[in-house]
């Protein structure tokens, strides 16, 4: 357990200060291509994409890098690469990198104290006030370990499943390829009760941009509908699910334990 959080400490060096990246032309581009050659089943050309991003040092390309090797998506499964991908990523600056990282070790029980230690970095809320060990001991692993081992039984269980499932939630969630197409932007507000493990989901509001290119009268008509008018909050559920299957909840995570945060899709 200490093993992987040193090299957490270590290589996460002065990238927290980082601030995000703004995605190029050229990154939407390699990703879209990398996607579509995936749904396509097409493993070669899925991977000579990839390794064009990566050459070009795309900081998405990093973070889709290392879902193909943790997922074992047209690579051959492989943790370790994984980790060093979405830490080039975190060091480039983006939020996702952490995120990613803290679901990778919380995820099967891999590294409970890296998961935590990456869940208490940057901004993100994925931890709630009892899984925080005080900043003094943050940054030397003999006194982060010997927090986490002073704390009662199950509560670390109870912290590294929080901190999994809202980061993975957080990390994956993408811009729905069906709100994206009929230009739906808007918010949607996220609560996650981990003692049931449920996710409560709740759109804030709604708003319909300007459709791009030629529109028909069907694709009008269809952009009215609930389909279409609430695919951001369906894409959540929908994600929020996947995410809790992969994630085996411990008893004992106290029943007062709420997270939440939300999740805000604008068009450009």
């Amino acid at each position: 357990m200490k093993r992987g959080l040193c090299a957490a400490l270590l290589l996460a060096g002065s990238a927290l200060a980082a601030e995000q990246p703004k995605e190029t032309r050229g990154e939407r581009g390699a990703l879209s291509s990398v996607h579509a050659a995936i749904a396509l089943q097409d493993c070669a050309a899925a991977v000579a994409r990839l390794n064009e991003g990566l050459t070009r040092q795309y900081t998405g390309i990093f973070l889709m890098a290392g879902l193909m090797y943790e997922e074992g998506i047209c690579l051959k499964p492989n943790w370790e690469r994984a980790e060093s991908l979405y830490l080039r990523a975190h060091a480039a600056g983006h939020r996702a990198g952490v995120l990613r990282l803290v679901a990778g070790h919380a995820r099967n029980n891999r590294d409970p104290a890296a998961a935590l230690w990456w869940a208490q970095q940057g901004k993100s809320a994925v931890i709630p006030p009892p899984c925080r060990v005080p900043e003094s001991d943050r940054n030397d692993p003999d006194r982060f370990v010997a927090a986490l081992r002073a704390w009662p039984a199950g509560q670390m269980q109870a912290c590294v499943y929080t901190a999994g499932v809202m980061a993975m939630v957080t990390g994956d969630t993408e811009y729905p390829s069906t709100a994206l197409h009929f230009s739906i932007a808007g918010q949607v507000e996220m609560t996650f009760e981990p003692a049931k493990g449920a996710i409560v989901w709740r759109t804030l509001n709604i708003e319909a941009g300007q459709m791009v290119g030629v529109v028909s009268a069907d694709a009008l008509l269809d952009r009215n509908s609930r389909r279409v008018q609430q695919s951001l909050e369906i894409y959540l559920r929908n994600e929020g699910a996947r995410v809790l299957r992969l994630f085996e909840r411990p008893a004992g995570v106290p029943a007062d334990w709420r997270l939440t945060t939300v999740f805000s899709f604008q068009l450009e």
